[in-house]
């Protein structure tokens, strides 16, 4: 996995990071011969890209979609929350 430290630097300079999880599917039936068996290894990193990418996102700032309609409200949740967090400075 990458490293978080993009995301830790950009909440540390006072950025909210916003995440939109659309989950992986797993790749069916592997081909270990395939690529030095990437697609065993792809799958074996699949579980723990939910929780990476919470850890990278600010606090409630971190949404799951499974469909077109979840997609849809996510973004529209991501968007109300930048406008209620929105101020204007001099």
């Amino acid at each position: 996995m990458p490293s978080l430290t993009f995301c830790s630097n950009a909440k540390a300079a006072g950025y909210t990071v916003s995440v939109l999880y659309i989950p992986y599917v797993p790749i069916q039936n592997p081909n270990p011969s395939f690529a030095g068996d990437e697609d065993d290894k792809v799958n074996a990193v699949i579980p723990s890209i939910p929780s990476y990418l919470q850890n990278c996102a600010s606090p409630s700032f971190f949404f799951t979609a499974n469909t077109n309609t979840d997609i849809n409200n996510a973004m529209q949740a991501m968007f109300a929350q930048a406008l209620a967090a929105a101020r204007l400075t001099n």
